[in-house]
């Protein structure tokens, strides 16, 4: 198989999840950032959710 790249599979990573899980939110969370979000510039709006550290947000 000249030409192919060749992954070799080592085994299972206990590091890693099997799935992904998907975030859940509360609802008082939610609110929490819509409050923020109302109160801020537009500008203000992008450093407040990195501010959160929340990826699924911005």
């Amino acid at each position: 198989m000249a030409g192919r790249a060749h992954a070799e599979v080592v085994g299972h990573d206990p590091e890693t999840a099997e799935k992904a899980t998907r975030r859940k939110f509360t609802p008082a969370y939610k609110r929490k950032i819509l409050a923020r979000t109302d109160h801020a510039s537009e500008g203000q709006i992008g450093a407040l959710l990195r501010e959160e550290g929340n990826p699924a947000l911005y």
